[in-house]
């Protein structure tokens, strides 16, 4: 089972969400999507923690894809402590009200979040194993060498791999086409990371 956390809040984290969720459906994964309103969930007609919930869904229902959207309030309320990610995907230009922002609160979140891999904005400029990088810059890990929007309002996106990338999934991959169905290469690039991670083929 792969487990996704994302930063919700933007466009951007909406359109990769989107786009990870249908690619991973196509692909013939069980995939669940959670955005919890509150730190806490109904389920089986009785009040749980979220943290209860992700951990029943983990290790009951056992999808192939679980994607989790994390909230202001769990955050300040640390409800993921205990739970470890796969991947944390992270964005840049959050919403105002949300914590995710590149002050020190952005920061923290490295350590507030557990993950194997933290996909993130190349603007942020961390340089470790864990951290694969997206953006338009050459040095990202994933970068676009150019965009062009489609007559039909889709995007079609030239991705290329940093050969200095450290994660060996995708080492392999060069450079490559990609088609949305949006006009968002942040969104385009963060989501193609997370996909060539685990495998999930892309259109």
């Amino acid at each position: 089972m792969i487990t996704l956390a994302v930063n919700s809040g933007n466009e951007s984290s909406r359109n990769a969400l989107q786009l990870i969720y249908n690619q991973s459906r196509q692909n013939g994964m069980h995939t669940i999507h959670i955005k919890p309103q509150d730190t806490s969930v109904y389920f089986n007609h009785k009040k749980i923690s979220l943290r209860s919930y992700i951990e029943h869904l983990q290790k009951r229902e056992a999808p192939d894809l679980l994607i989790v959207e994390l909230t202001k309030e769990a955050l300040e309320k640390a409800v993921y402590d205990q739970l470890r990610f796969n991947v944390a995907l992270f964005f840049d230009k959050p919403s105002t009200k949300h914590i995710l922002s590149k002050n020190g609160i952005y920061t923290r979140l490295f350590k507030l979040i557990r993950a194997s891999y933290y996909i993130i904005p190349e603007s942020y400029h961390h340089k470790d194993q864990r951290y694969i990088t997206y953006g338009w810059s050459e040095a990202a890990n994933i970068s676009a060498s150019s965009a062009e929007l489609q007559v039909n309002g889709s995007l079609s996106v030239q991705c290329c791999v940093n050969p200095t990338t450290s994660a060996s999934e995708i080492k392999s991959m060069r450079e490559f086409t990609v088609e949305v169905p949006f006009n968002d290469v942040e969104a385009t690039l963060a989501s193609v990371a997370t996909m060539l991670i685990y495998g999930i083929k892309i259109n």
